[in-house]
């Protein structure tokens, strides 16, 4: 028999670490039950994770999947059993990362190479009819937020604004 109630964000657990040039996360199924979640590499997944920078009290950057074409695409889940976790590694300089700010000012990224930068991870999967037929969790989760020093080895020189 399927469980049917709907998932509460405290359920999804995200911790972040720094690591050289890579972000590692860490999603943690804190509930009693399956929890199925969405495979990045479709389109569904694609923009489910992004990072939210801030540098003295404000969210100053977002960082955001690049927008691309699907030549083959379907809505693919994997599940994670009851209290379990996935680590996952982040590599933003694979060119496929975007920028958003606030003040569309390029030299909002060089700036914040030269702080001392507080980041968090943002898992948000909207509803959609997919969703529901997986049983995939909608809603958002994030992770605390951690400091970084400079250098920001795992922030991209470059990344295109939007």
């Amino acid at each position: 028999m399927s469980d049917d109630r709907p998932w509460k964000s405290h359920e999804l657990e995200l911790r972040l670490a720094v690591h050289g040039e890579r972000l590692e996360l860490t999603i943690a199924n804190a509930s009693d039950r399956a929890l199925p979640l969405w495979e990045r590499e479709n389109s569904w997944g694609w923009r489910s994770l992004s990072f939210e920078l801030d540098a003295g009290g404000a969210v100053h950057a977002e960082i955001v999947r690049a927008s691309r074409d699907w030549s083959k695409n379907g809505p693919v889940a994997f599940v994670m059993p009851p209290r379990s976790e996935r680590d996952v590694s982040i590599n933003l300089h694979d060119g496929w990362w975007d920028m958003r700010t606030r003040s569309g000012n390029g030299a909002v990224l060089e700036r914040l190479r030269q702080e001392r930068v507080c980041v968090r991870a943002v898992l948000r999967i909207e509803p959609s009819p997919e969703a529901e037929r997986q049983r995939v969790f909608t809603g958002t989760a994030t992770s605390d937020w951690i400091e970084s020093n400079p250098p920001h080895e795992w922030l991209p020189r470059e990344l295109a604004l939007r």
